[in-house]
């Protein structure tokens, strides 16, 4: 297990109840919740993943969890995804520079994928703040998830 990986989980350890639940926003294929929540319980997690594929996966992963198929913005409408099938971590909802100068990166496609409002899919999952005793809510930051905890 990587360092940072054992240092997040010290963190959650002292920091979190047991009993804790998650708003993962970018969940990919699920890893960061798996991590996190290997010390918790499966059914209060809320994933959040535009690329269907992935949110597939991430609903036979997490039969329990409540999965919503989109991206999260400030107003609920349709939008352009870029997704590279050479890398699979590497999405962005935005055409950006280094797509271009990456080779790996460069051969990408256009999805079409749902905006919705955080808010929006709470009400629609029912979500109870009390049915966990705190909530943490990770938004993808492209890798870098254990390094801003």
């Amino acid at each position: 297990m990587e360092e940072d990986f054992i240092i997040a989980k010290s963190i959650i350890d002292r920091v979190f109840p047991k009993d804790f639940g998650i708003i993962d926003v970018g969940s990919h294929e699920g890893d960061f919740v798996s991590f996190v929540l290997g010390m918790g319980s499966r059914k209060n997690a809320i994933m959040i993943e535009p690329i269907p594929e992935k949110a597939e996966i991430i609903r036979n992963r997490f039969p329990s969890a409540k999965v919503f198929q989109c991206a999260i913005s400030t107003e609920e409408k349709k939008s352009d995804m870029f997704v590279t099938p050479n890398f699979p971590k590497c999405s962005a909802l935005y055409d950006r520079q280094a797509f271009n100068e990456i080779e790996i990166l460069n051969q990408r496609e256009k999805i079409e994928v749902s905006l919705r409002r955080l808010e929006s899919i709470l009400d629609e999952s029912e979500f109870d703040q009390s049915s966990s005793s705190s909530w943490y809510l990770k938004i993808d930051t492209e890798g870098f998830e254990l390094e801003t905890f």
